[in-house]
């Protein structure tokens, strides 16, 4: 199985997906990492935390290989659920987990980033909000993916607050156990 960690920037996703692993992990499955180098999958799970870029049907087919001989694994992404994934969830291979956070929260968490960015002359995409008008504006954008996922039913939705404030509490509402997880 492949599960696929989704989530709204700056809520706390590389944190999520980094858990997902770890647990995976312990519970006796392959960590991604591995699993990228091994089939040479580092065109399609990028970065440490093995984001894929694109959810299209070649790439998720190319991760399948893995999935059908016998791997389980994480992959992070922060796109909308497309016809391809729905496909694959559908069909069992992929599970997926969508956390996202107050939206004004993100706003403020994307504007400080750029800001750490910025003074350290660095480039990056949060880089270019350089005012909390422009982090709103990104973070509204944000929103849309948002929607399509909480309102399709495809993953299991998780609040970054409620995760903080209370993680036992947050898996015993989702009823999630090491053995849901993997099966």
């Amino acid at each position: 199985m492949i599960v696929l960690s989704a989530g709204m920037q700056k809520s706390g996703t590389g944190w999520y997906f980094n858990l997902t692993n770890d647990l995976l992990v312990a519970a006796g499955y392959q960590d991604v990492r591995r699993v990228r180098d091994q089939y040479r999958l580092h065109s399609i799970l990028e970065r440490r935390n093995c984001a894929i870029r694109q959810l299209t049907l070649l790439n998720l087919g190319c991760l399948a290989i893995p999935h059908f001989l016998g791997n389980t694994f994480v992959i992070k992404t922060h796109r909308e659920p497309t016809t391809s994934l729905r496909y694959f969830i559908m069909s069992g291979v992929i599970k997926a987990t969508y956390i996202y956070r107050d939206p004004r929260d993100a706003a403020v968490s994307a504007f400080e980033h750029g800001q750490r960015i910025c003074g350290k002359g660095q480039t990056h995409s949060f880089a270019k909000l350089e005012t909390m008008e422009k982090s709103l504006l990104f973070t509204k954008q944000l929103l849309v993916t948002w929607d399509r996922w909480t309102q399709s039913g495809l993953a299991l939705v998780v609040r970054y607050e409620n995760l903080l404030a209370n993680p036992l509490q947050e898996v015993a509402v989702h009823g999630v156990s090491s053995s849901r997880i993997a099966s």
